[in-house]
């Protein structure tokens, strides 16, 4: 190919159709005078003489050389071989006529991914030209900004694409939409890796990574690094602020009884019942242990599942002294700490004691709910 323009790049002035000859002659592709009827502040239509093939002069420069509007150039984002529209890098500050004469050269100066005329827009997205992409998040963490027509000066970053629709979707809000008038380009962005995860997403779990979406929790039953940085934030904040309950609510605590010989289990009993908590996923933090019916040792294992298939999620230790408050136990109250359990889990308790035999404790529970 010839020589690249020296002296006559995208937005400035040409003096004369010397200035063309001289500098770009070798690169010149064709030259005419507008029709003037398809003009607008973002294209300019081309004579009969030009190509009637889609894309056929995208990337390269255009130069009003005289008529209306002469002494502007710029790059050609995207060519309408149907109606002969070159669609321009940026708004037009005179627009062309019916007087306009223009010369197309070739510029290979083009690093984008994607540019064009967009079909539409909403609030948060844009719909990218038919010559984009038809594989679906290609253009993730890529730049996309609005150089010309409605919307123009604004640049986002793509979080979304879908290849079929030619839709990305953009970090934020637009403050002008755009609309089939709106001239862009799309552009990588070296700042952004990954692109943005799905909710529970399992591929970003290093802080280099996107951190996810807001709906994010820690997985329930919770698997080794298979989680995203805010989910562990969002389900920290809500371990911490999370509704509290106590259960049984407004009714006796439930008798557990250990073994009948010294540090025998006992049966395993139901505390709540499938389906008693379903406000959230939840924490038991609190174990309430009264009216131990012998001075012993107790230990108490903590489990959940159905009947039949419970495991021991689990346990803690409390004792009973005749020599402290007149035969009356001295703790109460244990601080616990089980796995978050998903909504409607059964749990149920089991008894051992350092009595030769059977004895009693009553048990109900303090947590909170993950919402």
């Amino acid at each position: 190919m010839g020589m690249h323009p020296t002296n006559l790049g995208a937005g400035s002035a040409v003096s004369s159709i010397k200035d063309v000859t001289d500098n770009l002659a070798q690169n010149k592709i064709i030259s005419g005078t507008s029709p003037g009827t398809g003009n607008t502040a973002t294209r300019i239509e081309l004579d009969g003489s030009a190509s009637g093939v889609d894309g056929a002069y995208d990337p390269a420069a255009i130069y009003i050389i005289a008529g209306t509007g002469a002494g502007q150039s710029r790059m050609i984002f995207e060519y309408d071989g149907t109606n002969r529209y070159a669609y321009v890098s940026r708004d037009w500050k005179i627009t062309p006529d019916a007087t306009s004469e223009y010369v197309i050269v070739y510029n290979s100066g083009n690093t984008h991914v994607n540019e064009g005329v967009a079909q539409a827009g909403t609030n948060n997205t844009i719909t990218m030209n038919a010559l984009a992409s038809a594989q679906n998040n290609i253009y993730l963490g890529q730049m996309i900004f609005i150089v010309a027509g409605t919307g123009a000066d604004q640049a986002r970053m793509i979080v979304g694409y879908n290849g079929g629709t030619k839709i990305a979707t953009v970090d934020s809000d637009w403050i002008v939409n755009p609309d089939s008038t709106s001239v862009y380009v799309t552009q990588p962005f070296p700042g952004f890796i990954h692109g943005l995860p799905a909710t529970n997403s399992t591929a970003n779990i290093l802080i280099r990574d996107g951190i996810g979406t807001k709906q994010d929790f820690v997985g329930v039953p919770y698997n080794f690094g298979d989680n995203s940085i805010l989910a562990f934030l969002t389900t920290g904040y809500y371990h911490v602020h999370g509704q509290s309950f106590c259960y049984p609510t407004t009714a006796v605590s439930v008798a557990v009884t250990s073994g009948a010989g010294a540090w025998t289990a006992g049966a395993i009993t139901q505390v709540v019942p499938a389906g008693a908590l379903t406000v959230a996923a939840f924490d038991l933090h609190w174990i309430n242990i009264i009216d131990h019916t012998a001075d012993a040792e107790y230990y108490i294992e903590i489990l959940a599942g159905g009947v039949g298939s419970e495991v021991v999620i689990g346990a803690t230790r409390s004792w009973r002294d005749s020599t402290f408050f007149g035969g009356q136990i001295a703790n109460t109250t244990k601080r616990i700490q089980i796995p978050q359990q998903p909504s409607g889990t059964r749990i149920s308790c089991r008894s051992y004691s350092s009595n030769a035999g059977a004895a009693t404790v009553s048990i109900s529970f303090e947590g909170h709910y993950y919402a």
